[in-house]
């Protein structure tokens, strides 16, 4: 439109976050992350948990946590703090939990459980590929397919 200065939204590459595995040294950090967003959550620390964390001018601003179960990746948590959203942080740590899977565990398929009330995450998972598997009520069950 005339007159309408163009608005875009910043995409995370194009901001200061960077996306990384967290370390061992990350686990206390990435807990009050998680409790700041989930305070009911009790996140896992395992060998068969990994956290990519979202940082920004040295503070986590935003993780996905993915768990190796014995035949699949669970994607079992997505959070990004609310001065950051909106500028596809979500979604680059999605896509980076995701070639992350494809590269070191190509044989598994991924799946989560996201309410259904969550349209915002609802959509962004069928963007990457999820596809709705089961409806249990209270939850919707999404299935990502081994890649080919």
């Amino acid at each position: 439109m005339e007159g309408k200065p163009a608005v875009r939204k910043a995409k995370a590459t194009e901001g200061k976050s960077a996306i990384r595995i967290a370390t061992e040294n990350d686990f206390v950090e990435v807990g009050k992350l998680i409790y700041s967003l989930f305070p009911e959550a009790r996140p896992l620390h395992s060998e068969k948990d990994v956290y990519f964390v979202a940082e920004e001018k040295g503070s986590f601003c935003g993780f996905v946590h993915v768990r190796l179960l014995r035949s699949s990746l669970e994607l079992q948590g997505l959070g990004v703090l609310p001065a950051f959203r909106d500028r596809g942080l979500g979604k680059a740590l999605v896509s980076h939990a995701l070639k992350w899977a494809e590269k070191t565990h190509p044989h598994l398929s991924v799946h989560l459980k996201v309410k259904p009330t969550n349209a915002s995450a609802i959509s962004l998972y069928l963007k990457e590929g999820f596809v709705v598997g089961q409806d249990d009520g209270d939850a919707f069950k999404l299935v990502r397919a081994k890649p080919n």
